[in-house]
């Protein structure tokens, strides 16, 4: 039973953001659910939480090397692995470029799907080559102007991958296209 729930929204996902937002934390507290980024700094946080006894829940992206009470969300690597599968079917054996939108290297989470997802187009879908990943903030305009750029290049994009947020400004670019 949860006697009240405070939920805090932040202007962005770097420690800037998110430590003002942990220090506010009472260490009365029982417990905090958290989808914040893998930084030293949120690390040290959280962990100074978890020795005080306020229960960490990591959600969607865990943060591994804390001693958090529990992580819920998806297995991220399989999740990459997945959407490696789902592309490579649909492309068949076609060749071309696979484009990868990464919402952001911080959160452990997108790391992991990147991780599964090129683990498996590189064991199964050799015949699609996939471009470096095209890290956009979680920012929608910023991923919408990447896919302007890919879609004006000579050699068309057979797949894109979006991890994270942002995928309504690629999918905004695709329709003007």
């Amino acid at each position: 039973l949860v006697g009240s729930c405070r939920i805090v929204r932040l202007d962005g996902i770097g420690p800037d953001h998110v430590l003002p937002a942990l220090d506010q934390v009472s260490l009365n507290s029982a417990g905090v659910g958290i989808v914040a980024p893998d930084h030293p700094r949120i690390r040290e946080a959280l962990g100074a939480l978890c020795d005080a006894g306020v229960r960490v829940v990591t959600l969607a992206s865990d943060i591994p090397g804390i001693a958090r009470s529990a992580y819920v969300g998806v297995d991220n690597r399989v999740a990459g692995r997945t959407a490696a599968q789902i592309i490579g079917l649909a492309a068949g054996h076609r060749p071309g470029e696979v484009a990868v939108f990464l919402g952001s290297g911080a959160y452990h989470g997108h790391r992991e799907r990147e991780a599964g997802f090129r683990e498996v187009m590189a064991r199964d879908h050799p015949d699609l080559a996939l471009l470096p990943a095209i890290e956009i903030g979680e920012d929608r305009s910023r991923a919408r102007d990447r896919m302007r750029r890919l879609l004006d290049r000579s050699d068309p994009v057979r797949a894109v991958y979006c991890i994270g947020a942002g995928r309504s400004g690629i999918v905004e670019a695709l329709r003007e296209a």
